[in-house]
């Protein structure tokens, strides 16, 4: 994925900038010397409708939420000084207008924190102070109070991602960020909860779902190795236009003892091929046998879970 870049005009390019909006509403707060703060879920790792590379989902590993919490606690620039990472956008409009200088509607008050939800899942919950002098302060305020602006999305460049089998749904998991550069608050509309249509599962069932790709992937190429046809040598051809010199033709009687050597090597040769495939069968076996017990164990787990 390519990196977000300033060109002559000191524009930035929004086709190069990810954006992930989080689930949870924000709560807004007035302090007692009258500045104004929103509170809540940043990010999480539970499943986005974003729908590519072929997958129905994508969500994020806890590793990405350790990220994101680093970038804002650090602060400072994202690449190529675009962006800053504690900075708090209007539904991305430096992004969407490819403008990095547009002023921020807010800002993050770090130390943000990761936290488990409490359906087992991973996020980065923490405050954000709400510029007072910002042109749209008032009406975004009135947004947030009346739910037209529940939570918030993050602006970022996606790392190392793999396809995982979810309960039957394809999901692409995104395991790392090449970098996160702010978030931004955003409305209703992109907010919507696809959660609310697909069964809820644990950020556990991630993990095991992992590994249970992993085992299937390393058993699919054992089985493709085991398969591998050995090369034939492959015989000379003559050129054109030259003949092989003809040897005279020895006639030569075989005697009983070449007889019997002759049939032992083919017999030799019929006991190893037979050998290879009673090998390869029962190494099919084993790969299956792994496979059962495995969806053995996955099931035990979620019946214990139910009761």
């Amino acid at each position: 994925m390519s990196t977000p870049t300033k060109n002559k005009t000191n524009k930035i390019s929004n086709d190069s900038v990810d954006f992930a909006e989080c689930k949870f509403p924000i709560q807004i707060r007035q302090a007692e010397d009258g500045e104004y703060y929103l509170e809540g879920w940043i990010y999480t790792t539970h499943m986005d409708r974003a729908r590519e590379d072929g997958a129905e989902n994508s969500m994020f590993s806890k590793e990405c939420m350790q990220q994101i919490a680093s970038a804002i606690n650090e602060g400072g620039a994202g690449i190529d000084n675009l962006g800053a990472r504690r900075t708090v956008s209007i539904m991305h409009d430096w992004i969407i207008q490819r403008e990095p200088d547009l002023e921020p509607i807010g800002m993050a008050v770090p130390p943000v924190e990761v936290r488990q939800t409490e359906d087992g899942h991973w996020g980065v919950y923490g405050k954000t102070h709400l510029n007072k002098k910002h042109p749209e302060f008032e009406d975004t305020k009135y947004r947030i109070e009346h739910g037209y602006y529940p939570g918030f999305s993050i602006e970022f460049n996606e790392g190392e991602s793999q396809l995982i089998n979810i309960k039957g749904r394809i999901v692409k998991f995104i395991k790392s960020l090449k970098e996160f550069l702010g978030y931004g608050i955003v409305n209703a509309r992109r907010i919507a909860n696809p959660m609310a249509t697909i069964e809820s599962f644990g950020y556990r069932m991630v993990e095991e779902a992992l590994q249970k790709d992993e085992v299937k992937i390393m058993a699919e190429e054992e089985v493709k190795i085991e398969e591998t046809v050995p090369e034939q040598p492959i015989e000379e051809e003559v050129p054109k236009g030259e003949e092989q010199p003809v040897e005279e033709e020895k006639v030569e009687e075989e005697t009983e003892a070449e007889k019997e050597e002759e049939t032992e090597t083919r017999t030799a040769k019929v006991d190893s091929d037979e050998l290879f495939a009673q090998l390869r069968q029962e190494m099919k076996k084993e790969i299956r046998m792994i496979c059962i017990r495995l969806n053995i164990v996955v099931f035990i787990f979620f019946v214990k879970k139910l009761y």
